[in-house]
């Protein structure tokens, strides 16, 4: 155990950010999930670069509602993706949030000018910025108008860190274009200092708008059926608003989409299984998420 609180205090130190990495329980007692808790208080929350991160929340399904493919990465297992087009469905209804959005991180090749390297870039729905308050550091950031389905601005934002040691922090990197897996997005805007996205320790070098994800991974789509699950969610509480106000609002709309038959059958969910599937969501708060692995913590402590 020392040696996994070790860790994590190695890796927060190097990157004391938001990680939306997932959260297990290890049956630790309650009051060394208050110290770690403590600690992670002092090294993450003090220094994120985003309004009110008590606010935040990740939604998570049980793993049978999902059917078809699944693909997951450090940000969580099965039961933090979705689908795309069920987040669609959920987007235009947030019921119990102030707003939802979401995103993905991939491996892909970024060439500027002469220079190509393999980095991670974040394909994010238009509301990933405004949901999370982030300001660029210059140019703008990726809105709503960016990420229209079937359409939107091939348009980049680049991480703060990628712009600085890589392109040594030239502004007039900003209208420049960018290809991403061989595609042309036009830089729009940088993220400032400290902003290193929403999964600890892993720094995209860029954003693109969500709506563009088939074209930078052509033999994998991932925007037309509804048991292709692959994005992660996360939403903001409304002000005042709790966890369970939260919790119900969401839920009312996940349960019709489940449980409308015909609407499962067109996505495909032809075969779930014997047993009848989960019909809810959960809500976790960010600030409440560990470190990830090798470090293990019990979540939702509410005195901070």
């Amino acid at each position: 155990m020392l040696n996994r609180i070790r860790y994590a205090v190695r890796s927060l130190s190097k990157a004391p950010l938001l990680s939306l990495v997932v959260v297990l329980s290890l049956g630790l007692g309650i009051g060394a999930n208050t110290a770690i808790f403590s600690l992670l208080h002092q090294m993450i929350l003090s220094s994120l670069p985003i309004p009110h991160p008590e606010q935040l929340v990740l939604l998570t399904s049980p793993a049978n509602t999902k059917g078809g493919r699944n693909s997951s990465n450090s940000a969580g297992p099965i039961d933090y993706i979705f689908s795309y087009r069920m987040f669609r469905e959920i987007e235009k209804r947030p019921e119990g949030l102030a707003g939802l959005a979401a995103f993905r991180r991939l491996g892909a090749n970024l060439a500027y000018g002469n220079q190509t390297i393999s980095a991670k870039v974040v394909v994010a729905s238009g509301g990933y910025f405004p949901l999370l308050g982030v300001q660029p550091l210059m140019g703008r950031t990726i809105g709503p108008e960016d990420d229209l389905q079937n359409g939107g601005n091939p348009v980049a934002v680049l991480g703060y860190g990628y712009w600085h040691d890589r392109l040594r922090g030239e502004p007039g990197t900003l209208n420049q274009p960018i290809k991403v897996n061989g595609q042309i997005f036009t830089i729009v805007g940088v993220t400032p200092p400290g902003f290193t996205g929403t999964t600890l320790g892993d720094e995209p070098a860029a954003y693109v708008p969500l709506s563009f994800k088939p074209q930078i991974t052509p033999n994998w789509d991932g925007t037309q059926r509804w048991d292709d699950s692959w994005l992660y969610l996360v939403g903001r509480l409304k002000p005042g608003g709790s966890m369970a106000q939260a919790q119900a609002g969401i839920n009312s709309v996940f349960s019709g989409l489940v449980e409308f038959r015909k609407v499962i059958e067109t996505l495909g969910w032809h075969n779930l299984g014997d047993n009848q599937p989960a019909k809810s969501l959960s809500l976790i708060e960010l600030r409440d998420i560990g470190c990830g692995d090798p470090l293990l913590v019990l979540i939702h402590i509410e005195d901070c």
